[in-house]
């Protein structure tokens, strides 16, 4: 699906969100990323060690969380969960996911902080409907 139709489909709203990926970003996914955002609850993975920039990650629904039903988890390509998206943005997108697209990302250069940030891209198979 090309851009204008994502954008048809989103309403146009998402359309001032699009970020430019850094170079070394653009390798780690096919599609330009949607959102910039950030991992809340973010847990420690193997070795209390935070992944590096430009590690690629999955973002899939969190049916557990009965609090937020938009609620989007995000874990390694390993499986490894670091936590979720923040809600703001999970609302936005869980749509997506639900309806099939696929959302993968990649974690940003950090500046510093606590906050593990991210880049978010949705995709659709070309033989999905």
């Amino acid at each position: 699906m090309d851009r204008r139709g994502f954008f048809t489909c989103a309403g146009g709203g998402l359309a001032g969100t699009v970020l430019a990926a850094p170079a070394s970003a653009r390798t780690a996914s096919a599609a330009a990323p949607v959102v910039s955002t950030y991992i809340t609850g973010l847990a420690r993975v193997a070795g209390n060690a935070l992944p590096p920039a430009g590690t690629e990650v999955v973002l899939q629904r969190d049916l557990s969380d009965l609090y937020d039903p938009h609620a989007l988890s995000v874990s390694t390509a390993d499986g490894e969960r670091l936590g979720r998206i923040s809600p703001i943005h999970s609302r936005m997108l869980e749509p997506f996911v639900a309806a099939g697209y696929s959302a993968r990302g990649w974690i940003e250069q950090g500046k510093g902080g606590s906050q593990l940030r991210i880049s978010v891209a949705l995709t659709r198979e070309a033989g999905d409907a």
